[in-house]
């Protein structure tokens, strides 16, 4: 192989490469984004069922998605 030939197929695999790792940047912001929407419409409930004695206490914790 000529030495042209072997830098421009370098040339291409680094310019290749550098497009996955852009391509995987944006996925992991778009990632970010997308939970943090979700968090944010996520709505959360506490119930706290109390019995006519002291001493008891159940408490529910969930949460709904809006």
């Amino acid at each position: 192989m000529d030495y042209d030939q072997v830098w421009k197929q370098r040339q291409f695999q680094l310019q290749e490469l550098d497009e996955l790792c852009l391509e995987a940047y944006k996925n992991s912001h778009l990632e970010e984004r997308v939970l943090s929407w979700l968090e944010s419409t996520t709505v959360q409930f506490t119930f706290e069922a109390h019995r006519r004695w002291d001493g008891l206490l159940l408490s529910l914790t969930f949460s709904l998605m809006v």
